[in-house]
């Protein structure tokens, strides 16, 4: 009686083994797998919502951009000031200064020994 039961105790083992060294780890494959693609689904989506966001946030940057270099052109500010202001528009310098080269030497020279 204690061969049968050998026999019978070893196929039961030999089963168990199969299942605990095949059966689980497809499992638990299996299961790693689809936490994974959901994880990875989720954060697609969230790239693709960040991504969106971040073309709208340019969108307005690029319009805020386009309306500072609208205010600041050059015609408008002087129409401006000449209309609002009732300034009035310079077209040569008011004094010209002329210095020699020999002046300009001796200060490059003053400089230059300051900071050596």
């Amino acid at each position: 009686m204690k061969k049968k039961r050998t026999k019978k105790s070893k196929s039961r083992v030999s089963l168990g083994r199969i299942l605990l060294n095949v059966v689980v780890p497809i499992v638990g494959s299996v299961f790693i797998y689809l936490v994974l693609h959901t994880e990875n689904r989720y954060l697609l989506k969230e790239v693709d919502l960040l991504d969106q966001e971040l073309g709208a946030i340019q969108n307005r940057l690029e319009t805020k951009v386009a309306e500072v270099q609208k205010l600041q052109s050059e015609d408008r500010i002087v129409k401006l000031a000449s209309e609002r202001l009732g300034m009035v528009r310079i077209e040569q310098p008011l004094e010209q200064l002329f210095v020699s080269q020999e002046k300009i030497n001796r200060i490059k020279k003053i400089v230059k020994s300051k900071y050596e």
